[in-house]
């Protein structure tokens, strides 16, 4: 939830946790998109393979005038914006700050 959404996507969520729509960048707070989908295959076939496609002005707008139920799972955690350069450093910033959140990856071979 942010309460200055204008950045973001935000999402008005019915009953049931289902999407009912997606709105592009708007003044106002809400539930903002994170930009993280799990799709089953048989959704994404529905779309033309082999072309750049936007989830948010292309596959959710097709998806809910199709009437597929989307759920969507609401977190509340600290969101790391980093769509500026201002809040990239900021995101930066955040994470040497909270090192024990972001374990190491492990060593490869």
């Amino acid at each position: 939830w942010q309460e200055d959404a204008s950045r973001y996507g935000t999402l008005e969520i019915g009953e049931g946790a289902i999407l009912k729509a997606f709105r592009e960048k708007r003044a106002g707070s809400g539930w903002i998109n994170a930009g993280v989908y799990l799709f089953r295959d048989a959704i994404l076939a529905r779309f033309p393979p082999q072309r750049p496609l936007s989830f948010e002005t292309e596959v959710f707008p097709s998806l809910l005038d199709q009437g597929v139920a989307v759920k969507v799972h609401k977190v509340q955690a600290p969101f790391l914006d980093i769509g500026t350069p201002e809040s990239l450093v900021q995101a930066e910033a955040f994470v040497r700050g909270n090192q024990n959140w972001f374990p190491s990856p492990p060593e490869l071979a």
